[in-house]
């Protein structure tokens, strides 16, 4: 081809992104407290992450994102929620707590109407705008991840179809259920209880939850 064949383009044409999710609408789909083994290894830490699975409008997966919770917290009933031997409260400095900051502080949503930061099912549903940003890691060093810019509201739950299991064995979601009641006040249990497609399935457990009197699910399992 001739020079004078060449048909020049954009300057955009040769930028190279990074192919991670940016700039989009993005809602928290069954978050968990966990561990990325790359994180540690990065970041030199053994610290606990929340970790959002992020999905479209349409529930399709876009990506996730990790916040480091800080030293010291330990993962309790498989991801559903931490507790640590010191204090109650996240930290500022960490991932976790800037996230915090950022969307009470700065985004000015009312996360206590949702329930406790130290439960994961807290942030199911909600969703956000989301952008690249760079941040500093509980190690110091600086690194670039999605962090949300704009409070978009609640998406209404997707849950996959559960796991076929033997007729009348629901051990472990009661198990959830109790963690979220001991945790929460009635209404916001039962905020967070509705997003559990098991809980909408089941008509018995779906009852007592909804139950708000002495005999519900949420009075009967306050004893720790």
């Amino acid at each position: 081809m001739s020079p004078k064949e060449k048909r020049p383009v954009s300057e955009e044409a040769w930028d190279t992104p990074t192919g991670l999710p940016n700039d989009v609408d993005g809602y928290i789909h069954h978050p968990y407290f966990g561990f990325k083994k790359e994180y540690a290894e990065v970041a030199g830490t053994d610290s606990p992450m929340i970790i959002f699975p992020l999905v479209n409008e349409d529930g399709e997966e876009i990506g996730s994102q990790g916040f480091s919770c800080g030293a010291g917290w330990l993962v309790k009933d498989e991801g559903a929620r931490i507790e640590h031997p010191l204090r109650s409260n996240i930290i500022k400095t960490s991932l976790y707590g800037q996230l915090i900051r950022r969307v009470k502080d700065v985004l000015k949503v009312r996360m206590e109407e949702y329930g406790s930061p130290l439960l994961a099912a807290t942030w199911d549903g909600l969703g956000f705008h989301w952008k690249q940003e760079e941040h500093r890691t509980v190690s110091g060093d600086m690194k670039t991840g999605l962090m949300p810019v704009e409070f978009l509201g609640e998406r209404e739950a997707t849950a996959p179809a559960p796991a076929p299991v033997m007729a009348g064995v629901r051990y472990p979601l009661v198990d959830k259920l109790t963690t979220l009641a001991q945790s929460l006040d009635i209404k916001a249990f039962q905020r967070a209880a509705l997003k559990i497609k098991e809980v909408l399935d089941d008509d018995e457990l779906m009852s007592s939850v909804m139950d708000d009197g002495k005999s519900g699910f949420w009075a009967t399992h306050q004893t720790k």
